[in-house]
């Protein structure tokens, strides 16, 4: 696990991975934001027909 902490640690410098903890990652929202924005398309279609 050392070793992996280490091979982590030498591909993100520390400053970055502080920022990664921040919250600074944009996947999550991405991925949030498409789940909602494909839900509010489904409930649109239900309430036309």
């Amino acid at each position: 696990d050392e070793d992996y902490a280490e091979y982590l640690a030498g591909l993100v410098p520390e400053e970055e991975q502080e920022n990664e903890e921040e919250g600074h990652n944009p996947v999550p929202i991405e991925l949030s934001s498409d789940d909602t924005e494909e839900k509010s398309e489904i409930s649109a279609q239900d309430q036309s027909e």
